[in-house]
């Protein structure tokens, strides 16, 4: 009987698996994740403490633990001085916890208390509580490797190296804008619209002069053209005229 139960959930572990290695969400299931979560790769990498390349690892059981656990193979963050972290969990929905074992992960983890952030010490009794390490939304705080054909992978890494290897702002936007305009949704859904989200919010509140600058910027997606200038118009006043075939943005006179 536990073998026929093991051989069932690992069926039901490789179905998960396959759907997300496919990337083949609606765009209603997309929406649900940006408008809910808002847990973007450029946000991963910026906030989190704990992050680095692993393997779940775990058995078999007809009901999941209140935890997982992964063997880290390569930090990316500092090494805490451990190669095992224990992942709590805080959510209670059941496909959060079904985790692909014996093959490598990109991770994100925080403690509780960044989690409940402010709400921290109302939700979280002891000072141990809020060390705990969790994902703050499961399906969104790993990935594996070889997600879309390792495209998830190579996006993270990039983000990686200007954001916190080498900080630098100029490639931080290179690495987004290139990305956005040259992966399609049926390459990766996931670092298509992370990418436009990233570029969308690294613009939200831009100067006028940063925004002007992108948009001649002739290497800048013409979606992500006609969002900067309509913030430019929205925000600064520019106006739009649209003559001969060429778009033409002014700056108010």
């Amino acid at each position: 009987m536990k073998k026929t139960i093991c051989m069932l959930l690992t069926t039901l572990a490789m179905a998960v698996a396959f759907s997300e290695e496919l990337s083949n969400c609606t765009d209603e299931e997309i929406g649900n994740i940006y408008g809910n979560q808002g847990l973007i790769l450029p946000k991963l990498i910026s906030s989190f403490d704990y992050v680095g390349i692993g393997q779940f690892i775990g058995d078999c059981s007809i009901t999941n633990v209140s935890f997982a656990d992964i063997h880290v193979q390569q930090w990316w963050t500092p090494d805490p001085g451990t190669n095992t972290m224990r992942i709590r969990k805080i959510s209670n929905l059941p496909d959060e916890w079904i985790f692909p074992t014996n093959v490598p992960v990109v991770f994100f983890v925080a403690t509780k208390a960044d989690w409940y952030g402010n709400d921290a010490e109302f939700y979280l009794t002891n000072t141990a509580e809020r060390a705990e390490l969790t994902f703050i939304n499961a399906d969104r705080s790993w990935f594996r490797t070889t997600r879309d054909s390792g495209l998830v992978y190579a996006f993270a890494t990039n983000l990686w190296e200007c954001m916190r290897a080498n900080p630098n702002p100029t490639n931080y936007y290179a690495v987004l804008r290139d990305t956005e305009r040259t992966v399609s949704e049926q390459d990766s859904w996931r670092v298509r619209l992370d990418a436009y989200e990233g570029l969308s919010r690294l613009f939200h509140d831009a100067s006028e002069s940063y925004l002007a600058e992108k948009l001649d910027d002739s290497l800048l997606s013409p979606i992500m053209k006609n969002s900067v200038g309509n913030r430019l118009r929205h925000r600064f006043g520019w106006t739009y005229n649209y003559t001969n075939n060429v778009e033409v943005w002014t700056p108010p006179q």
